[in-house]
């Protein structure tokens, strides 16, 4: 971290244990790289579960995974099938990455009215 004040000579600012522990806890979470990430691990594990079911089988006369099956009442064109395994991931993929943004934005969010928090109470503490 450069610190403004030093006389422009730009000379790096060691930080304390307790500024980088802060830093780090307040980190802020990245808005894309969580929506692909919850994109990636949904669409992969939608892919896997049919897949599997479809590896597994069933009893001649038996639905093949009838619980995974019921996601084509709100997917269209799912099915446990090879192809639906893809159609299905697709879907998940969306699921996912919509999930994944909302849980970095309520992240940021939440850390931000901390952050402020902590700052308008050291504001107050200090004029006082």
């Amino acid at each position: 971290m450069l610190d403004p004040l030093d006389g422009g000579r730009n000379r790096p600012v060691p930080l304390g244990p307790n500024t980088l522990m802060v830093m780090g806890l307040f980190a802020r979470a990245d808005v894309i790289a969580a929506a692909a990430a919850g994109a990636a691990v949904a669409a992969l594990a939608m892919f896997l579960a049919t897949v599997a079911l479809l590896i597994q089988g069933a009893p001649e006369g038996w639905p093949i995974g009838p619980n995974l099956a019921a996601f084509s009442t709100f997917w269209p064109g799912y099915s446990v099938t090879w192809p639906g395994a893809v159609i299905g991931a697709a879907y998940a993929a969306l699921v996912g990455a919509g999930l994944g943004f909302a849980t970095a934005v309520f992240w940021n969010f939440a850390h931000l009215i901390i952050v402020g928090a902590a700052v308008l109470r050291g504001e107050w503490l200090e004029a006082e």
